[in-house]
């Protein structure tokens, strides 16, 4: 009897022990089978600790009676995919659920009625793309969702009065498309909402009074593409502490529903309410925490509705606004904390409404509004901690309504204003905290309103400005508070010599660049003069040579100027001559000769003139000269410290003057000269440190003249630049930085790259070389050191299986691109067979790869023979399904097995020399 009662005790002790959970790992159920036999597999499993999935794509599932066991499910509980199940019968027993309740893509599913003893839900429940689904009857027992409440793209969906109650919610509200939907009362049972309100697509509600509760809302309130013409039903909302974004939506004729709302601690985000015809709605809202975007509002004329908002704490945008005349109803906007914008509002014709605006935060950008003709409106504007910009403002005339402003934290640009004659409303501007530009405002005439500006944290740019006849205004500016000086092209400007200039010349702490102005400031020296100054070299600046006069006038105005610290540019189209520049030594800038723009010609026929200079600190540029055919005048010349670049000079045969070279700080470009004929005096470069591109030259009969070069730190380009059939003169080159592209269609082979070893993990591009017909000459090149191959329009190249191809093919054959060549070079696939037929050093070795353990189970360690190098690693299945990929780095590989099926694998490592294979079991 005792022994009886044990046993009885002990059944019921593991009955009870079992109840308290099981699949603590959870369960994913796609066969009816699992559901048939599920109490008879688990017996004694009520309660499932895990996640419990039902479904998912290709099950065959056609009831969930064999479930019914089942009381609890701590985790989630998916339904998804049932094609044949119209009811969830089997479920009836659930009362709660730890997860997440998700019920999603289920065509026949009509009623959620068996699960009516459900209770609780801890996280989200979700409900989407179910299309037969009427009601939410099932869950009337329902009282907490500890998640949010998702209910989208359910297109019979007539009421979810069944959760009505519900009294807990710990989330957010998302309701999107739901076209037959009559009611949301189940929402009147809340007053605060932790999460998000999102409410979208077609809705068939009325209105929103569903939600008249609602006063607050923890997260966003997002707004899009409803069919919803106002937002009736919102009115007791005062508080949202993220973001409101109504975006994209053509029914919404008014926010009359926001009518409470006074605090929202995100952002306000309108964009494209094509129907909304004011802002009258918000009269309540009065801070707005983070940004203001206003954008693509097409009916709205002003911003009447929200006159109590005084502060915007991050940017403020308002643009593409097509019918607003101004800023009317912002009248109590004190402070934006961020930057301002207002841009492409067509009809913007003023800024009146901001009057009380005392404080811009960042920068503020006006530009590209049409028809905005007066700045008055930002009358009480005092600071702007970033920048001004002022531009493209084709009406405006003059700069009233800045009255107050008295710094800029930032810079402060004018330019591109059509009509602006002058500055006025400026009077007050006292500091700039950066660069003070006014450029290319073809009416403006004066400066004056800037007669109060003291200060000024960066350079002075005064630039294209075809009316401006004089400086007068900027006189008190404190020249050592100018970082640098530009005036150029300023037709009209005759007289430069204020105050600030003077003393800035006198004394310059940054470049100057001073020219093509009226005579009187058409050049630096100029400008000294009229200053009582005489700078027998320019202490900081650059040299604008703009006409044979300023050339023959160098030595009288720079008499002992030899060393230039700074820049020279030759760009005068009567400059036929160089030889009062006989002085000149060095050059710490750059050396320019060219044309001043596209418009002018440049007649110089040879360099003489330049014989004493022997160093140029920066580059040496000759482009677009129409009658230079030789570089005479540069044989003494060592050094280049940056860029040597010859381009678009059409007579330009020879450069040989360049034989005294010892030296090349960076790139060598030569491009568009196409009658020159010779790279020689280039014979001084073993080392280009920047990049190699030479283009367009047609006429160029070899490469001898670098028959030296051994390195190239980036790239090496050849385009279209040699009559011979042959890379002579590359013979040396071991070494380029980033990559090689050949495009050119004499060339017969590659034989001269045979040196070459490593292109520094670049691109190999071998493009429209017509005459290539094979490409040994690069097979020494490391294919780990190629990024990416093209080989492609090579009409009657049809062998490209060299070592360094091959390689790269079996090491990352997706990043070639293959075709337009002969066949045998015309696909992955031709260049792969051919490799694999020809006599190379891609053998396959079979059985070399080291395994262990054998047979595995989690993981798999992988070693090669030593000295075998880096490689990919291919695993397969034996019937031929890739299961991994991944990198062989030169020392033992460990992989992760574990979640491969039982069964026989196959490796395979492809080096850039060989072919490794082996195998192991997996159980």
């Amino acid at each position: 009897m005792k022994k009886i009662l044990v046993i009885i005790y002990l059944l019921v002790a593991y009955t009870v022990a079992v109840a308290q959970g099981c699949l603590p790992e959870g369960k994913i159920i796609t066969t009816q089978a699992q559901i048939d036999y599920f109490s008879i597999i688990y017996p004694g499993c009520t309660e499932i600790e895990g996640d419990l999935t039902i479904g998912e794509t290709g099950n065959n599932i056609v009831n969930l009676d064999g479930l019914s066991v089942i009381t609890k499910i701590r985790g989630n509980l998916t339904i998804s995919y049932l094609q044949g199940v119209s009811s969830l019968s089997g479920l009836q027993n659930i009362d709660s659920i730890g997860g997440n309740l998700t019920i999603k893509y289920n065509p026949e599913i009509v009623t959620l009625q068996p699960l009516d003893s459900l209770r609780y839900i801890g996280g989200d429940l979700a409900v989407f793309h179910n299309n037969l689904l009427e009601s939410f009857s099932g869950l009337d027992s329902l009282n907490t969702v500890g998640g949010s409440l998702i209910i989208q793209i359910l297109p019979v969906l007539q009421q979810i009065n069944a959760l009505q109650s519900l009294q807990v919610l710990g989330g957010g509200v998302e309701i999107y498309d739901l076209p037959l939907l009559q009611n949301l009362n189940p929402m009147l049972n809340f007053s605060r909402l932790e999460g998000m309100l999102l409410l979208g697509g077609d809705l068939g509600v009325a209105d929103l009074s569903a939600f008249s509760s609602l006063t607050e809302i923890g997260s966003h309130l997002y707004i899009t593409g409803t069919s919803l013409s106002s937002l009736n039903g919102l009115q007791n909302l005062r508080k949202i502490e993220g973001r409101l974004e109504i975006v994209v939506d053509n029914s919404l004729t008014s926010l009359a529903g926001l009518s409470g709302l006074d605090t929202i601690q995100g952002d306000l985000f309108f964009y494209g309410l094509g129907k909304l015809k004011s802002m009258n709605g918000l009269s309540d809202l009065k801070i707005i925490q983070g940004n203001c975007f206003i954008v693509s509002l097409d009916s709205i004329l002003d911003l009447t509705g929200i006159g109590s908002l005084s502060k915007i704490g991050g940017e403020f945008s308002i643009q593409d606004m097509d019918r607003l005349v101004d800023f009317s109803g912002l009248n109590s906007l004190d402070t934006i904390g961020g930057k301002f914008t207002v841009l492409t509002s067509k009809v913007l014709a003023s800024m009146q409404g901001l009057q009380n605006l005392h404080y811009v935060g960042g920068n503020v950008e006006i530009s590209m509004n049409r028809e905005l003709q007066s700045l008055s409106g930002l009358n009480a504007l005092e600071r702007v901690e970033g920048d001004l910009l002022i531009e493209r403002l084709l009406m405006l005339d003059n700069l009233e309504g800045l009255d107050a402003l008295q710094s800029i934290g930032g810079s402060f640009s004018i330019s591109h204003n059509a009509v602006l004659q002058n500055v006025n409303g400026i009077s007050d501007l006292s500091e700039i905290g950066g660069d003070l530009v006014i450029w290319n405002n073809p009416r403006l005439e004066s400066l004056q309103s800037f007669s109060a500006l003291g200060i000024l944290n960066g350079k002075l740019q005064i630039s294209e400005n075809d009316s401006l006849l004089s400086l007068t205004g900027i006189d008190n500016i404190l020249p050592l508070s100018i970082t640098s000086i530009s005036i150029y092209d300023n037709a009209l400007l005759s007289d430069c010599s204020a105050d600030v200039i003077c003393s800035f010349l006198a004394n310059p702490s940054g470049p100057v660049n001073i020219y093509n102005n009226a005579s009187g400031c058409i050049k630096h020296a100029e400008v000294s003069a009229s200053c009582g100054l005489l700078n027998a070299c320019l202490p900081y600046g650059n040299y604008y040579l703009s006409s044979q006069a300023d050339v023959d006038a160098f030595p009288l105005e720079y008499p002992d100027c030899i060393d230039l610290n700074g820049s020279i540019s030759i760009a005068g189209e009567d400059v036929i001559s160089l030889d009062s520049l006989i002085q000149i030594q060095s050059i710490s800038g750059d050396l320019f000769i060219g044309r001043r723009d596209e418009t002018n010609t440049n007649l110089l026929t040879n360099l003489q003139g330049l014989n004493s200079i022997s160093g140029i600190g920066g580059s040496l540029i000759i482009e677009w000269t129409d009658a230079l055919h030789s570089l005479d005048g540069l044989n003494n010349l060592q050094n280049i410290g940056s860029d040597l670049r010859f381009t678009n000079n059409y007579n330009l045969a020879d450069i040989s003057a360049l034989g005294s070279m010892e030296y090349l700080g960076n790139d060598i470009i030569i491009s568009g000269c196409t009658v020159l004929n010779s790279l020689d005096g280039l014979q001084f470069l073993d080392t280009i440190h920047g990049n190699l591109i030479l283009e367009q030259l047609f006429e160029l009969n070899s490469l001898n003249a670098l028959e030296n070069l051994r390195w190239v730190g980036k790239s090496v380009k050849l385009r279209s630049c040699l009559r011979n059939t042959l890379l002579t003169g590359l013979d040396s080159l071991n070494y380029i930085g980033n990559g090689l592209e050949l495009s050119m269609g004499a060339i017969v082979n590659l034989d001269a790259l045979s040196q070459l070893t490593d292109i520094g993990n670049g691109e190999l591009s071998i493009l429209d070389c017509f005459s290539l017909r094979n490409i040994d000459g690069i097979r020494n090149i490391n294919s780990e050191s190629i990024s990416r191959l093209q080989i492609m329009g090579n009409t009657r190249l049809f062998h490209c299986e060299v070592e360094s191809i091959c390689g790269f093919l079996q090491i990352s054959p997706g990043l070639a691109y293959i075709g337009s060549n002969r066949l045998g070079c015309n696909s992955v696939n031709e260049i792969n067979e051919a490799c694999l037929s020809v006599d190379s050093k891609l053998i396959e070795y079979s059985g070399c790869v080291q395994v262990f353990p054998n047979p595995a189970g989690d993981w798999l360690t992988i070693l090669l023979p030593e000295g075998s190098g880096a490689g990919k690693v291919l695993i397969h299945s034996v019937t031929g399904e890739q299961v991994t990929e991944t990198y062989y780095a030169g020392n033992a590989k460990v992989v992760h097995v574990e979640p491969y099926p039982a069964g026989v694998y196959i490796i395979r490592v492809n080096t850039r020399d060989a072919i490794y294979t082996g195998k192991f079991v997996k159980y």
